[in-house]
């Protein structure tokens, strides 16, 4: 059952703006919490505007980057269980790693400060795991190792890789039995929950079907190399909530790895904002602390956001629509929803459309 709640002036504010960005042709659902309670639960237009599916709550589609926090977590959960180092070099890992390559640490891949490439091929490209490493193993770094920050798709990649090794286990099979199935995540995957394709969202591009993320030349274990561990991930915003709880360290990893996990240590090149382990960190003069994420292919869009200060947590995904005619709002950035965030995923174009709406601008919102 979809819920705003009536005695809440920021799910009233949010679901208003929401509501009004609907009308422009805004699809996507969001969920809202404030402290244990979820004050907003709703979706938003259609999944599917040729059969006119709406957007629930329940509605599944790909979170994107939003997936690198999947894969820190369970580098860390290895590391919990004393089975590798965050430390540990790439050379423990993969067999004929270049010279200048062969000081790379899995904290560097995780915190994008390996000089690695910042990906090799494109989403639909069908890459093996060999042919991928090799790639990316011969391409020339940015800058040495440690030096410097690049973000790199190719980086937690090669982390999957290594999560693979030393689990022993296919990359999503061990986040689903020893992450996901003990969050009560049962609709967040690549293959392995039992989905009916009518629940997820299908993407449009300059006005014309795109489809879905899901099997989009697909490997037979799931997405290709280009992809996994670094995005495309499945899920819902009531799935993500659930999440939520490992994030604060009340689930499977206890909380001082938690903090670890959700902590920035290298500058990202705004100046503004550390990258942790699969997460952006900063501090806001009136929110605090900051910790979130993005997730685009530029068909869908998503957004995971948690102000631990104020123990607000919002986690809003949808389809982005856009043509060089009309640009409707990117509404997947956390700056429409909190006043005066900063936002690393601030598109472009904001239609003139959306600056005349009445006062339910996001500086009003919260």
């Amino acid at each position: 059952m979809e819920w705003v709640a009536g005695n809440s002036k920021t799910a009233l504010n949010i679901n208003r703006y929401l509501s009004a960005m609907e009308g422009l042709g805004f699809s996507g659902a969001i969920i809202v919490s404030e402290g244990d309670e979820i004050i907003l639960r709703k979706g938003y237009g259609y999944a599917n505007r040729e059969t006119r599916q709406p957007y629930t709550p329940g509605t599944i589609q790909t979170s994107a980057s939003i997936t690198k926090q999947f894969t820190g977590a369970a580098i860390l959960l290895l590391e919990s269980r004393g089975e590798l180092s965050v430390d540990d070099p790439i050379t423990k890992y993969f067999e004929q790693v270049p010279e200048e390559k062969q000081n790379i640490t899995i904290h560097q891949l995780l915190t994008h400060s390996s000089g690695l490439v910042g990906g090799v091929g494109r989403d639909e490209d069908p890459m093996e795991k060999q042919p991928y490493l090799d790639r990316v193993l011969a391409e020339p770094l940015y800058f040495d190792p440690g030096t410097g920050y690049r973000y790199s798709n190719s980086g937690y990649s090669l982390l999957g890789m290594i999560v693979e090794q030393v689990s022993g286990v296919n990359y999503e099979t061990f986040l689903r039995n020893d992450l996901l199935l003990p969050s009560g995540m049962t609709n967040t995957r690549y293959i392995l929950p039992d989905w009916d394709p009518d629940e997820m969202a299908v993407g449009y591009r300059n006005g014309e079907t795109w489809g879905k993320v899901y099997k989009r030349v697909w490997i037979e274990d799931g997405p290709n190399w280009v992809l996994r561990a670094n995005g495309g991930l499945h899920t819902t915003v009531d799935d993500m909530i659930k999440w939520l709880k490992t994030v604060q360290g009340r689930g499977v990893l206890d909380i001082d790895v938690a903090r670890r996990w959700t902590t920035g240590y290298v500058r990202e090149n705004n100046g503004f904002s550390d990258y942790g382990y699969g997460w952006v960190v900063y501090d806001h003069n009136r929110w605090g602390k900051v910790i979130a994420h993005s997730g685009s292919n530029r068909i869908f869009e998503a957004d995971f956001v948690w102000l631990p200060e104020s123990d607000l947590f919002f986690y809003i995904h949808g389809i982005r629509r856009w043509s060089r005619r009309q640009a409707l709002v990117e509404i997947f950035c956390p700056q429409l929803l909190i006043r005066n965030l900063q936002c690393r995923h601030w598109w472009k174009g904001i239609s003139n459309r959306v600056r005349k709406l009445p006062r339910s601008e996001p500086a009003n919102i919260i």
